[in-house]
């Protein structure tokens, strides 16, 4: 399982165009600037991930 993360270099390059040619941005067009970052958990079984998920200290819920 890997988390999304905002590559903020890419993303304010796609901010300062979007500003220079549209003159709007809008949140979700940071959305491609993300990028795979380093993986919460990993396993080599089904069991397994489903094992680690369950320890997880979820914030909700």
């Amino acid at each position: 399982m890997e988390p999304l993360v905002l590559d903020a270099e890419a993303n304010a390059r796609r901010y300062e165009e979007s500003m220079r040619t549209t003159g709007m941005w809008m949140p979700e067009m940071g959305w491609p600037s993300l990028k795979p970052g380093e993986p919460i958990l990993s396993a080599t079984s089904r069991e397994e991930f489903i094992a680690k998920l369950e320890a997880l200290n979820w914030t909700y819920g």
